[in-house]
């Protein structure tokens, strides 16, 4: 009874005290708290130990063909002036882990950019989110200072957003992109970008669906037929089709029956050429008729021409809408509304004019500069033509509603917004084989679409860095506001891996300054490799609550493979018996 009595009153406190210091020993700190590492040189020498590096491979510099010839020489090369330092991760580990309050501050959004000083992106973006880390660098800076090796990259940087590829002459995750920073390219996205790489995904993502139900994907009504010259099959059955009968009734039905396209490194509708009568004898002849079939290496293919295109006001038009890879560890994916780019001229299939059957705004330029100069173009001036030119989405569904072209004000939600997004979702996944798989990348593409008259959707190219420039008040709000809430999710997820990674990191700090675990046992592989292997979950992307995009965000998000059920992480765009 005494005893009782004793471990009632003093001992069984005693080990209720006990147990409750061992259990809030390992939980998270207050995030409403002051964040930091219980001891900035032991999480150094922990990060140095369970952060593995992974050096990216030739195969992800395919960015250009130089990148390829040089590497790995191009690191030592000039990059806007930017010193080439190997240690530079080393060095800014040690900074990170006394300075990581600042990494979950929302104002110290520090960015290295060498975009255009003129750019949405630095007047009106990164001069409200964070700070310019060098506001003279820039393609017009001299080429003194270019070409040279001037400046330190910053240790306290947090992204670095360039439009060049910065991973082709910095080591990524060794010279810059270290563990708590962002950087806005992923290497491998050439299946995305190229034209004939996306051609060879498709028919490869197609055997996929081979025996599932017809609505889970018909690559007939994805992306219009192609035929990629350099290989030797398709450029045959190419030349068949051409030499026959059908071909001709085709042409006269239609007028025009396909375009010749350059397979990669031609924006702006470049490279682009109808296949007219003056086109068709140049093929011929570079072919001999087809002859030259899996000899002739030329990097064209060949598309079949939309030729039922919904019009408006008469004018072609198609989509720019913007898709956000915000993660490919894991796969995170976002849908962004764009706007229509429309054709000035009035279309005419029969027209061997580009202006007329293509709808890209270059093409446009020309005008534009006359327009400016005060000579009207279909009775506009410069301000009415560029606002013809861009449309909205809502735009787009009113005059659709006003000329009975469509039912109810919902279409928009309920139809069009939805085929954009199931069509990224399976051009993402025909790609994502060839992405570096990292925490620390993510980008932004210009995705276009069109719309024939049957209100099919059509797939017609991605592209890597899409001009952000506001022609119009509308577009710059639109633009602006995106790339605020694009910086707004990536941030998100960045804070979030930087809350995860000091909460394990101090956990492993308390075990070994509690004595529990020896220095010299911290290192023992068995146990290291457990650690590492824990570490690579904590380091995967996924947002913590209080990081979480607002409600206002225009980011939808449309994939995310945190989730194991197919309904969630592709938020309801694929039915699970498709996949």
């Amino acid at each position: 009874m005494v005893f009782r009595k004793i471990f009632i009153l003093f001992l069984f406190p005693l080990l209720i005290l006990l147990i409750c210091q061992r259990f809030y020993s390992h939980l998270p700190p207050n995030i409403e708290g002051k964040l930091e590492f219980l001891d900035p040189e032991i999480a150094n020498q922990i990060l140095s130990r369970i952060d593995i590096f992974e050096p990216v491979t030739k195969k992800y510099l395919d960015d250009s063909k130089e990148a390829q010839e040089n590497y790995p020489a191009n690191y030592k090369r000039p990059f806007f002036g930017l010193k080439n330092d190997p240690n530079y991760c080393q060095n800014h580990r040690r900074f990170f882990t006394n300075n990581v309050q600042s990494w979950l501050s929302s104002e110290n959004n520090n960015i290295l950019t060498e975009s255009s000083i003129n750019s949405l992106l630095r007047t009106l973006v990164i001069a409200n989110i964070g700070t310019d880390l060098y506001p003279n660098i820039s393609a017009r800076m001299p080429d003194v200072l270019r070409e040279g090796f001037l400046y330190d990259i910053p240790l306290n940087a947090t992204l670095f957003i360039t439009k060049n590829p910065m991973h082709a002459f910095r080591e990524l995750g060794k010279g810059f992109a270290c563990l708590p920073q962002l950087y806005n390219h992923i290497p491998g996205h050439s299946s995305l970008s190229r034209k004939t790489s996306i051609a060879k995904s498709l028919r490869q993502y197609t055997k996929a669906f081979q025996g599932k139900p017809g609505h889970c994907f018909n690559p007939q009504n994805f992306m219009p037929k192609t035929y990629i010259l350099s290989e030797e099959k398709d450029c045959s059955d190419f030349f068949t089709i051409l030499n026959s009968p059908e071909y001709q009734k085709l042409k006269r039905e239609r007028g025009l029956v396909y375009i010749r396209k350059v397979g990669s490194g031609s924006h702006k509708a470049k490279g682009v050429q109808p296949v007219n009568e003056r086109e068709e004898n140049s093929l011929r002849e570079i072919y001999k008729n087809g002859e030259e079939c899996g000899i002739e290496d030329t990097n064209y293919l060949i598309q079949e021409f939309i030729h039922s295109p919904l019009l408006v006001q008469g004018h072609k038009f198609d989509f720019r809408i913007y898709m956000l890879i915000a993660s490919t560890n894991p796969l995170i994916v976002y849908y962004h509304d764009g706007f229509l780019r429309v054709s000035l001229h009035k279309y005419d299939p029969n027209s061997n004019n580009n202006d007329v059957l293509l709808t890209n705004t270059d093409l446009s330029e020309k005008i534009f500069k006359e327009a400016s100069q005060g000579k009207l173009f279909n009775q506009m001036n410069e301000t009415e033509l560029r606002a013809f030119q861009m449309w909205s989405l809502s735009k787009l569904q009113s005059y659709l509603l006003a000329n009975n072209l469509i039912r109810g004000p919902d279409w928009l939600n309920n139809h069009l917004r939805i085929e954009f997004q199931k069509a990224m979702v399976h051009l993402v996944r025909m790609s994502q084989h060839t992405f570096l798989k990292s925490s620390g990348v993510f980008e932004l593409f210009g995705v276009d679409f069109m719309l024939d008259a049957d209100f099919n959707v059509w797939f017609i190219e991605c592209n890597i860095g899409p001009v952000l420039k506001g022609t119009t008040e509308e577009k710059e709000r639109l633009l602006v506001k995106m790339l605020k809430d694009h910086f707004e999710v990536v941030l998100g997820l960045l804070k979030s891996r930087v809350k995860r990674i000091l909460v394990y990191v101090n956990r492993l700090t308390t075990i070994q300054m509690r004595g529990t675990e020896k220095e010299e046992d911290f290192g023992q592989i068995e146990k290291l490799q457990d650690y590492i292997k824990e570490f690579k979950e904590v380091n995967r992307n996924r947002f913590e609550k209080e990081f979480e995009p607002g409600s206002e965000n225009g980011f939808v998000k449309i994939i995310d493979e945190n989730y194991v059920r197919f309904e969630e992480r592709y938020h309801n765009l694929i039915p699970s018996e498709c996949l």
